[in-house]
Order: C-alpha cells, then sequence, then structure tokens
C-alpha cells in the first residue's frame, strides 16, 4: 500500500521546464555567494561548482509551489595553504542562513560545499570525483585558473576500486532512503550509478550521465545477453534522474523490485574482479583479506575521521577502535557489513558486531549501516 501510494504522488510530480530550471540554479548560486562570500570571500581562493548541477543535470520539481532540488548541489571551496578552514560549527550556521535564504525565494534545496586547500587540489588521484571536477567543474567565484591544479586523466585510469565504493555509497543512501518521501530519486540515482560503476569497470566512463548511458547501451550490444536486462532498467532510470519525464507505474514496480539483487550481482561481480583480475579463483578467507589491504597510514586516516564525528560520551569506543584499525579502516567496515546484508538479506542472524558504531537496541540491519555510513564516512573519502 506505501509502494502503491508513493507511485500515485509520484506521477503527479512536475518537473521544472529547462528555463525554470535554469533560473532556479542561478538563484541558488546567486543566494549561496550572497551568504558565503562575506564571510570566506577574504579566505578562498575559489568556490567551484561541481556534481550534477555543474553538468546542467540536475532535477527540480515544483511542490508546493516552490521549486524543490531532487538530491543535493555540490560546491568546492579552495582555500589558501595558510590559515584554518571554516569550522563545522560555522558552517552548520551559514547553511542554515543559506536555507532561510533559499525559501524566501521560493526554492528548497540541500546545499554541500566542501573545503579543500589549494595544494590539495594536486593530490585528488586517479579517482571520479577528480575526473568529474577536472572535466566539468564551473568556477563560480575567485580564480578561474584554479581547476588547472587538478591532475588531468581520462577514464581509463579511474581506479575500479572507486567505481565499488561508488556503488557501496548508493546502496547504503538507497537503504536510507527506500521507506522515505524520495525513495524515487535515491532509486534512480542507485541504477544509473550501478551504470557509472560498471563503466569505470570497464575504462569507459563519461563525465556526464547522457554521454554514459549511450556507452553503456553500446557495451551492452557488444557483451551479449547477460546483462542486457538490467541496462535496460539503467537507460529508463536514466531520464527521471535528470529530470526530463516520468516514469509509468509498472517500471517503477520494477526497478524496486530488482534494486538490491541487481545490485548485489554488479557488487559480487566487481569484487571478484578486484581481488581475482587474473580470474583463477579466489576462497571466502582472500576476499575478506582483501579488506585488509589499505596502508596503515590510509587506515589511520579513516579511523581519525570517525573520531571527529564521536560524541565525548562515545570515547569508549576507542580501544575496540584501536583492535580493528590494524584489520582495515571504518569505511571498510562497514562496507563488509553491507556484503553481509547483500549475501545474506533477512537471513543474517544479526547485526554484525565489527561495526565501528554498533546499533542501538531494537534497530535493525539496514539502520545500523546507514547511521554509520552517515555519522563516519560521508564527510571523508578515506
Amino acid at each position: 500500500m506505501m509502494a502503491e501510494k508513493s507511485n500515485q504522488r509520484i506521477l503527479e510530480t512536475e518537473f521544472l521546464s529547462s528555463s525554470a530550471a535554469q533560473t532556479a540554479r542561478n538563484n541558488l548560486l546567486a543566494q549561496v555567494l550572497a551568504i558565503y562570500e562575506p564571510n570566506w570571500g577574504g579566505n578562498w581562493r575559489a568556490l567551484i561548482l561541481t556534481g550534477s548541477m555543474a553538468r546542467r543535470e540536475e532535477a527540480w520539481v515544483r511542490e508546493n509551489g516552490r521549486g524543490r532540488l531532487l538530491g543535493d548541489a555540490e560546491l568546492l571551496a579552495v582555500f589558501d595553504h595558510r590559515g584554518n578552514l571554516p569550522s563545522q560549527g560555522e558552517c552548520e550556521q551559514l547553511q542554515q542562513r543559506l536555507a532561510l535564504a533559499l525559501k524566501r525565494q521560493g526554492l528548497q534545496a540541500r546545499v554541500d560545499i566542501g573545503r579543500i586547500r589549494s595544494p590539495n587540489l594536486r593530490r585528488l588521484g586517479s579517482g571520479l570525483f577528480a575526473f568529474e571536477l577536472r572535466a566539468c567543474g564551473r568556477v563560480v567565484a575567485g580564480d578561474p585558473e584554479v581547476l588547472g591544479r587538478v591532475p588531468a586523466q581520462d577514464a581509463a585510469q579511474i581506479a575500479r576500486e572507486d567505481g565499488w565504493r561508488l556503488l557501496a555509497n548508493r546502496l547504503l543512501e538507497w537503504l536510507e532512503a527506500r521507506w522515505s518521501r524520495d525513495w524515487h530519486y535515491a532509486l534512480c540515482k542507485l541504477y544509473v550509478d550501478m551504470g557509472t560503476s560498471r563503466l569505470i569497470f570497464e575504462h569507459a566512463c563519461a563525465a556526464g550521465y547522457r554521454e554514459r548511458q549511450m556507452r553503456l547501451l553500446r557495451w551492452s550490444k557488444q557483451s551479449g545477453t547477460a546483462w542486457q536486462a538490467w541496462v535496460e532498467r539503467v537507460s529508463a532510470a536514466t531520464p527521471y534522474k535528470l529530470g526530463e519525464r516520468q516514469l509509468p507505474a509498472w517500471r517503477w514496480q520494477e526497478l524496486r523490485h530488482h534494486a538490491l539483487s541487481d545490485a548485489a550481482r554488479l557488487w559480487a561481480w566487481e569484487r571478484v574482479q578486484m581481488a581475482d583480475p587474473e580470474g583463477n579463483g579466489i576462497t571466502y578467507q582472500q576476499l575478506a583479506n582483501w579488506y585488509r589491504r589499505l596502508a596503515w597510514r590510509e587506515r589511520f586516516r579513516g579511523w581519525l575521521a570517525a573520531a571527529r564525528a564521536l560524541d565525548v560520551r562515545e570515547c569508549r569506543r576507542w580501544p575496540a577502535w584501536i583492535c580493528r584499525g590494524w584489520r582495515a579502516s571504518p569505511r571498510y567496515w562497514v562496507y563488509a557489513g553491507l556484503e553481509r546484508l547483500l549475501n545474506e538479506g533477512k537471513n543474517a542472524p544479526a547485526l554484525p558486531p565489527w561495526l565501528p558504531l554498533p546499533a542501538q537496541f531494537g534497530r535493525g540491519w539496514e539502520l545500523g549501516l546507514v547511521e554509520n555510513y552517515r555519522r563516519l564516512l560521508v564527510t571523508t573519502r578515506s
């Protein structure tokens, strides 16, 4: 019944036209500059728009007379190597002011503004974020040449592990959103980024969803029928993710029914490709050991970022974290829990005890994983 009501509401959703979406985008950026430039403008080197909005691939809907952004707007504030970065408390205060300013403009949108020092742009590495930032990033304030500091790379240089991590993150976001009012958007985002993840493994990723869709269709024709139904579902989800057209109710039911099984199949295939690229066959223990392969420095950075997210009262977790830190990073412990959920589903006996943050009493698998993801992983790439 819940899904049927949600489907009915989705069919009544109205996307903004391309011109109205452009106006909403411009108004949002104007408000960002009006709020942030007086506070950070003297210290930042540049403000960069990235993500879907930089590619003009975001989706706006009309809701209660307002324009609402599905997903979020992503920006990156680049600061000089001297001085301190803005604190988390300061960022939260400015976000509250921005939300009120957008509301006065008849807009509702989540805006995520990351912070980075200018020298670190050269250290972003061979990942999808750096690839898209260099290819599609748009400087909206400050030094117009700052993107030249991001290393140039082509699709073949994107690390396959980055594609697998993208799949894991979208799965966790789907688990969080699938009973919310925006489950339809999270579902389409999961599907289109399943396609992105697979293209990364095929060294054929592109910087935009439209081009990725075409490349995936070409790959499907060349690879035979094994993945054809899945590719069709990815292609069906893409226009909704881009805010171009609605999907019929039967298609929503199909996507929702196959989401976890499609993701689990892709997850298993990618994990084998990373742990056994020669195709010699591997044991479960070898797969488990793969999670422990990160250098100690990378694991330490992950646990340090997790510690910053802890409340003072939660410092008692440190002894257990020190023991787990020798084996894997917080991110990989959470991903290991996600893999167990995909493999065992409702048959899993309990939330695994190895998660950095154990679930509160009465909370199930999905909420426990989502809590770990939101509190410990979202704000860091470690």
